[in-house]
Formats: C-alpha cells, sequence, structure tokens
C-alpha cells in the first residue's frame, strides 16, 4: 500500500513534465486519478 492508497486525484498538465513525473508518482503509489494533459498521443503512455 502506498501513502495515497485509495485516494482520488486530479493531475492536470500530465502529458508532460512535472504533470507527468507527479501521476507516475500517483499510480504507485496506489492513487486513483485523472489525467489531463492537451495531447493525446502524449498521454497515452501514462
Amino acid at each position: 500500500m502506498g501513502q495515497i492508497d485509495q485516494k482520488i486525484a486530479i493531475v492536470t498538465g500530465s502529458d508532460s513534465g512535472i504533470g507527468s513525473a507527479i501521476a507516475i508518482q500517483f499510480a504507485n503509489e496506489g492513487a486513483t486519478f485523472f489525467i489531463e494533459g492537451g495531447l493525446p498521443r502524449t498521454t497515452a503512455g501514462l
């Protein structure tokens, strides 16, 4: 279990940079989250 297991988050700007890193970390910590980027091709891998 991660530090934010069973929490819900919205991550904006997740198609690159800090937003992408935060989305990946939230996934590793067990959070359920919604990502919003801008370019579907860049968020497809998250």
